[in-house]
């Protein structure tokens, strides 16, 4: 708990700093906030954070800052099972960084998101979001994330009820 407690202080005055000399800090101090909020689970802490966060960076032009703070909304909120809210923030993510052009980002959002429609059950979406993704992971030679396409396309299999292609997939 005293951790806790002096992690929150050089937060708070890593904040006022921000605010006061170096004001394009404050998206990185916020995430930081956002992340700690969330380890702490105080849920909705880490999700005004993480939302104060995106919006510092994107009237800073700061895209990259900008779309990992909204990674972190998303993890927060679909570890809250508010999975449509985490839909929600990840299609306009998922916008953002195909703008973007930085296919290595396209990856991982697309993953996220394929993942929280496996949840709800959208496997079509799901089975969408995995095919081009299990394509963009080949071409980046991206093994780690090919793998975990992989897998999450034979859950989707499996749920459909193919047994054979979730083998193969697995």
């Amino acid at each position: 708990i005293m951790q806790d407690a002096d992690a929150d202080a050089l937060l708070i005055h890593a904040e006022k700093l921000a605010r006061t000399r170096h004001p394009k800090m404050i998206t990185e101090v916020l995430l930081y906030r956002a992340s700690f909020e969330f380890h702490r689970k105080h849920y909705a802490e880490a999700v005004r954070y993480a939302r104060a966060s995106a919006s510092a960076a994107r009237r800073y032009g700061q895209t990259t800052a900008q779309i990992k703070a909204m990674t972190t909304g998303a993890i927060v909120l679909t570890e809250q099972e508010h999975y449509d809210e985490a839909i929600d923030l990840e299609l306009k993510q998922l916008d953002l960084v195909r703008r973007s052009g930085a296919e290595s980002t396209i990856l991982k959002v697309e993953g996220n998101l394929a993942w929280s429609y496996v949840l709800i059950g959208d496997l079509e979406n799901a089975a969408a979001l995995l095919s081009h993704g299990t394509s963009l992971a080949k071409k980046l030679a991206a093994n780690y994330d090919l793998i975990t396409f992989l897998n999450l396309s034979g859950d989707v299999a499996r749920l459909r009820g193919d047994k054979e292609t979730a083998f193969h997939y697995y």
